[in-house]
């Protein structure tokens, strides 16, 4: 891939997975500076981790943080930093859909098990976890059911006191020897993790509040429709992003060391 890098301020590029399935490429961008007249020969995805873009390609538009959009191979395209931002660009050789992160894309089994391609067999547990979440989360489409709503709590209570727990304590600072932890991919996908904790805690007071009879199915719908939005987005991010890049930069003993420390809390 060609990459016109204009020597941009406080800046690095990562050219991280190459594996014959795709390639991530991370940009840092000070405000003001552009990546202008680039083309691949893949289709990209192109997530905003951090900050605000301008996006031109056949037309312009804003992205911000948790955005995503899609661009098929050999379009033109340019990037403007309108403040400090970090972006990834995805090049995949499948074809990608053209949707916006917070779109809510279903079929979310399906898509989380193609994500796999990308990744190394020793991190698989963690794209298959969310695929087992993501399908709980289709189930809520059709409206409040108490028996969903209760398995919904129940996923998202279990990966915020297991998944999240093998990230933060065994794949971010292995990986983080690699890519830093303080900015860049982890330092997002850790306030994230906060982000969902905070909602989720507002989802289960709503949810308690209906089952006390002080609140209403609505108000659990509610409570429960932003949490259902950063956790797609974020698991997005780290299937299409963090893990494969996790598969490129990390050695095989580090990412044996992962599946190794993940398989011993499992059985405790």
């Amino acid at each position: 891939m060609k990459v016109y890098h204009l020597n941009f301020t406080e800046s690095f590029i990562r050219p991280v997975l190459d594996n014959g399935v795709s390639k991530v490429v991370q940009f840092s961008f000070s405000k003001g500076k552009v990546l202008e007249k680039h083309k691949t020969s893949s289709d990209i995805l192109v997530f905003v981790l951090q900050g605000k873009i301008r996006f031109k390609a056949n037309e312009e538009v804003i992205l911000q943080s948790g955005d995503m959009v899609s661009l098929e191979k050999h379009v033109e395209h340019s990037i403007e930093a309108i403040e400090e931002s970090l972006v990834v660009l995805v090049l995949t050789p499948s074809p990608v859909s053209n949707q916006e992160i917070g779109s809510e894309p279903r079929k979310s089994v399906e898509n989380s098990s193609n994500a796999k391609a990308a990744v190394s067999p020793q991190l698989w547990s963690f794209v298959e976890e969310h695929a087992e979440l993501l399908e709980v989360l289709d189930r809520t489409a059709g409206g409040y059911h108490a028996e969903t709503y209760d398995l919904a709590d129940k996923m998202v209570h279990e990966e915020l006191n297991k998944h999240f727990r093998y990230e933060e304590e065994i794949l971010f600072p292995l990986l983080g020897k690699y890519i830093g932890t303080n900015a860049g991919p982890i330092a997002v996908m850790l306030s994230e993790h906060k982000i969902i904790r905070d909602n989720h805690e507002t989802f289960r007071k709503r949810l308690q509040d209906l089952k006390n009879h002080k609140g209403s199915e609505s108000d659990v719908v509610q409570a429960f429709k932003p949490l259902e939005s950063v956790l797609r987005a974020h698991i997005m991010k780290e299937d299409n992003v963090l893990f494969p890049m996790a598969s490129s930069v990390m050695s095989e003993e580090d990412k044996n060391e992962v599946a190794r420390k993940v398989n011993e809390e499992k059985q405790l």
